[in-house]
């Protein structure tokens, strides 16, 4: 979950804090969300999109080419991508390491990206969003697992009807 937060989530929350004026103070915030957000404004600047057009690229499976396009640029910017269309694996893999972990990524998380890396179009802008789609699909081999897990966070997760049912009892 981890990493699709960085692929998307925080494209696209950091993305909507900066732009509309709520962004934290510039000592608090962490270098690489300033980075993040100033190639994002570029980005958005370039294909003149809004983060909310970019954001129905993926919620509402619009097709606008210029949103997806700005997806490309992001991760062109970040060396995610070359402009011959291929991936760089050494830059995806240390976006996706966790810090202080000398850029070592688990093998179910390596064997996701390779899953992901085989999204094929001619299209650069639709390949990055078939990539970062990919990605978000396999969100749960990025999760770091909790050790501790409470019975009721472990309870909210289950579905509907495999939760305890409480029955109220009258007293009439």
């Amino acid at each position: 979950m981890k990493i699709f937060c960085l692929i998307v989530l925080i494209f696209f929350s950091t993305l909507i804090c900066n732009l509309k004026g709520q962004q934290t103070k510039k000592k608090i915030q962490p270098k690489f969300n300033r980075l993040f957000g100033n190639i994002s404004r570029e980005c958005l600047k370039e294909y003149g999109v809004t983060p909310e057009r970019v954001l129905t690229v993926y919620t509402l499976n619009v097709n606008d080419r210029e949103a997806k396009c700005y997806v490309a640029c992001m991760l062109l910017r970040f060396n995610v991508t070359t402009r011959n269309g291929g991936y760089n694996d050494k830059a995806l893999e240390q976006l996706m390491a966790k810090p202080n972990s000398n850029n070592e990524i688990p093998s179910n998380m390596k064997t996701a990206i390779t899953i992901c890396e085989k999204q094929v179009d001619k299209d650069q802008c639709e390949k990055a969003v078939k990539f970062t789609k990919c990605i978000y699909a396999h969100r749960n081999e990025f999760a770091v697992k909790n050790r501790v897990n409470s019975s009721a966070s472990t309870d909210r997760r289950r579905p509907l009807a495999q939760r305890k049912q409480f029955v109220r009892h009258s007293t009439t």
